[in-house]
């Protein structure tokens, strides 16, 4: 079975690979729309705000310091390519493909 991107970085993500359990990870939003109440799931909390988060739960792969700095490694390429997009919010390819 190959090995796929989006597992490799769900598996980075995780906090339990770093020892930790986390509880509450996400959270459900109620919105009033045209006077309904319209619920969503699952929108991601930041970790510090779990309501149950245990470090040192279980034998861990990596370190906390180390999960924290692959984490800010994670999000570099998002921080970049959003920067890149604000840079040129109409690059040639979006161009191209509206004038056909």
């Amino acid at each position: 079975m190959p090995i796929r991107y989006r597992n490799v970085i769900s598996a980075l993500k995780n906090p339990f690979y770093a020892g930790v359990y986390a509880y509450g990870k996400t959270e459900n939003r109620t919105a009033i729309i045209d006077g309904r109440a319209r619920k969503t799931y699952g929108h991601h909390r930041p970790l510090n705000d779990c309501e149950i988060l245990l470090k040192d739960h279980h034998e861990s792969y990596v370190d906390w310091p180390e999960y924290e700095r692959n984490q800010k490694q994670l999000t570099y390429p998002l921080v970049f390519f959003d920067a890149l997009r604000r840079a040129n919010p109409d690059p040639p390819l979006h161009r191209l493909l509206r004038s056909r």
